[in-house]
């Protein structure tokens, strides 16, 4: 930088800004830090900003590919957290179809309002600095929790993180010192990817002993 050049602090008429509420922030960071998903949730959530800001609307028409391109993550990932955001009542999300065929999904962005979420736009900001707590950790297996609204709503945490990809499962299985076997698992990762790490309707709480599971059935004798 040059003697002569003028260090001016930003201004919000300078260029486009999108903005994300302080306490939506935090409620993502504490819902999603257990399984290490707290910074893919936030890139997420700041994805959704921008792509609200560019249409000039708190409601907006986007393809999954898109948003997860704005934030720096897969689709699946993208696909996974925003049905977290969709549970907790930050996003709520029109599945548009064309008779068969779907459509690129519709996005409202909402906020919380006296402990419930409503459209962010024409509501008056509360205070930006003060940001309570939001979250309640409970205890259990499933890591799951809740946040305290006029209903009580949960979001399901795994024990471990979902790899988003098979050499990503693999690499966590060989670190956590857990036997692979990829000719008797059963195609493992392929089917709890298509289920959306589902069995029988029900999350899987613990992928890595679902795993073993599998092999102690489909391992030759």
């Amino acid at each position: 930088m040059q003697p002569s050049d003028e260090i001016r602090e930003r201004q919000i008429a300078d260029a486009p800004f999108c903005w994300c509420e302080k306490t939506i922030l935090a409620m993502i960071t504490e819902t999603f830090s257990e399984s290490d998903q707290a910074a893919s949730a936030r890139s997420l959530y700041v994805a959704l900003t921008e792509l609200a800001s560019d249409s000039g609307s708190e409601t907006f028409t986007a393809r999954k590919a898109l948003i997860a391109h704005r934030a720096g993550l897969s689709i699946s990932t993208t696909e996974r957290l925003l049905k977290g955001f969709e549970q907790l009542n930050l996003v709520a999300i029109t599945r548009n179809r064309l008779g068969a065929w779907k459509q690129p999904n519709t996005y409202t962005l909402l906020t919380m309002r006296n402990g419930d979420a409503t459209l962010r736009i024409g509501q008056p900001r509360s205070n930006p600095d003060r940001v309570k707590e939001t979250e309640k950790k409970l205890k259990g297996k499933g890591a799951m929790f809740s946040h305290k609204a006029s209903k009580t709503r949960t979001v399901f945490v795994p024990k471990v993180r979902y790899p988003e990809t098979e050499s990503e499962m693999y690499d966590t299985l060989e670190q956590l010192g857990i036997s692979i076997n990829p000719d008797y698992d059963g195609n493992f990762f392929e089917q709890m990817q298509s289920s959306d790490w589902t069995i029988n309707g029900e999350p899987v709480w613990d992928w890595i002993a679902a795993y073993q599971a599998r092999l102690e059935v489909t391992l030759p004798r």
